[in-house]
């Protein structure tokens, strides 16, 4: 059954009074978050014009064995989002010279509900890595820095900051915390 509300209430539910120290060092952290992105690095080149008039997208399949190379190729076990992170870092940090590189991606935030549910509510955050521009040369460096990011960013509760901190400094909002 879905829930009848779009609630993050029960997307949250995991979280208890013991979380509360780190939810408040996490959400500190999402506030001073844009200041280092604004410190990333500039778009340089504009990205090459299309003669479409709609919109267009890509669905790319990575094969298992096209995963299991490259993961040969960089000597660990790696998740294809931080694969696609890390590639993204690299292209990005082609179209500027300098500065590190932030990587927009999202994490899906029912890992903090207590019990598994279908949601009706977009229960999903949209987080930031900023990659070295030192790691963006060579692929096995790439996801390994991403790695690093993105691990530590599960650990944390920098999904539920990103939400909670714009809610706090709006008010109320149609979500209902």
């Amino acid at each position: 059954p879905v829930e009848s509300r779009r609630d993050l209430r029960r997307t949250l539910d995991g979280l208890s009074l013991r979380h509360l120290p780190m939810l408040g060092r996490d959400m500190f952290r999402a506030m001073l978050h844009p200041l280092r992105v604004a410190w990333a690095a500039p778009r340089e080149r504009p990205y090459a014009r299309s003669g479409s008039k709609k919109p267009s997208s890509r669905q790319v399949v990575i094969e298992a064995s096209t995963v299991a190379a490259i993961e040969a190729h960089c000597g660990t076990r790696i998740k294809v989002n931080d694969l696609l992170i890390a590639i993204v870092a690299m292209v990005t940090a082609k179209r500027s010279r300098s500065r590190p590189i932030a990587v927009l991606y999202t994490m899906d935030l029912r890992r903090y509900s207590r019990t598994p549910h279908l949601s009706a509510t977009n229960a999903s955050a949209i987080l930031t890595t900023v990659v070295p521009r030192a790691a963006t040369d060579r692929l096995a460096d790439a996801v390994k820095a991403v790695r690093a990011i993105t691990q530590r960013q599960q650990r944390s509760f920098a999904g539920p900051a990103f939400l909670l901190v714009p809610m706090l400094m709006t008010g109320a909002t149609p979500h209902g915390v």
